[in-house]
């Protein structure tokens, strides 16, 4: 999965679930996103707006690498 979709899922999700564009990468916030992201549900995919979006990967990406869920 690219960074542009991780960003756009993530940005979805915190819009369905928490009514926020964009929710502040705790780790917290990005373990319950990337639970949700197994989730085969995913419905579309919106580009990416913010730099702030961006700043999340650095969050996701750093969860990936210990495959912590």
């Amino acid at each position: 999965m690219t960074d542009e979709e991780i960003l756009s899922l993530y940005s979805q999700w915190s819009e369905e679930y928490y009514c926020a564009g964009f929710l502040c990468a705790s780790p917290e916030t990005v373990r319950a996103f990337r639970k949700w992201l197994n989730d085969p549900r995913k419905l579309y995919l919106k580009p990416v707006e913010y730099d702030y979006e961006r700043e999340m990967l650095e969050e996701f990406h750093k969860q990936e690498g210990v495959n912590e869920l």
